[in-house]
């Protein structure tokens, strides 16, 4: 497309590829199309070489970034070595280390591991917000607190599964709404039977 320059926008085609890598940066769906080194710190570094920023600049980069994502652990280990969510984090890194002016991200959530799914807040979203749904959730307050606990672990499974399934939450929700009734059946007929226990008793 023909270059254009106006209202404070730049066209990236404008731009020579040292300044295109400082001023975008973009985080591919599966990181092993991304990766191109063979250990953590070397990957994190790889762009700021070509860069050509100075030893102590590169240092304080890497430092700060992998302390923020916490990568500390497994800082020093060969990619081969990490899990998909530890891969996808070290893409992201590698990206953020360069201070790019926009971030792209291609489903950034994707292969991740499930305790950062949890930390993602797809069980968050679905069991706390879902669970107060009051038109297809469960009527019941011990079947509303069993029906977004639910469609939190089937949240997360199938974005475990799937992690390129954003609407895994969702899937979750219309998944347990066709059991809402039959959950809170199940605690009226508990109750039922406990005051039936209670009357006999007495």
């Amino acid at each position: 497309p023909e270059s254009t320059s106006t209202g404070g926008w730049t066209n990236v085609g404008d731009m020579d590829e040292r300044a295109s890598a400082r001023a975008a940066g973009y985080v591919f769906q599966r990181p092993e199309n991304q990766i191109v080194c063979d250990s953590v710190w070397h990957e994190m570094a790889f762009g700021l070489e070509n860069l050509a920023m100075p030893q102590d600049v590169m240092r304080r980069r890497i430092a700060e970034t992998c302390s923020y994502l916490g990568m500390e652990p497994w800082f020093r280990s060969k990619v081969d070595e990490l899990s998909g969510g530890q891969r996808q984090i070290c893409a992201l890194a590698s990206v953020l280390v360069m201070q790019p002016g926009i971030l792209l991200l291609d489903e950034p959530a994707s292969m991740l591991d499930p305790l950062a799914q949890l930390c993602f807040g797809g069980f968050a979203f679905a069991a706390v917000f879902m669970a107060t749904d009051p038109v297809t959730g469960a009527r019941t307050k011990i079947g509303q607190y069993i029906y977004g606990f639910l469609i939190g672990v089937f949240a997360i499974l199938i974005r475990v599964y799937n992690g390129g399934y954003p609407e895994g939450a969702m899937l979750a929700v219309l998944l347990m709404n066709a059991f809402a009734p039959l959950i809170d059946y199940c605690v009226v007929q508990a109750n039922i039977n406990r005051r039936l226990k209670r009357a006999k008793a007495q």
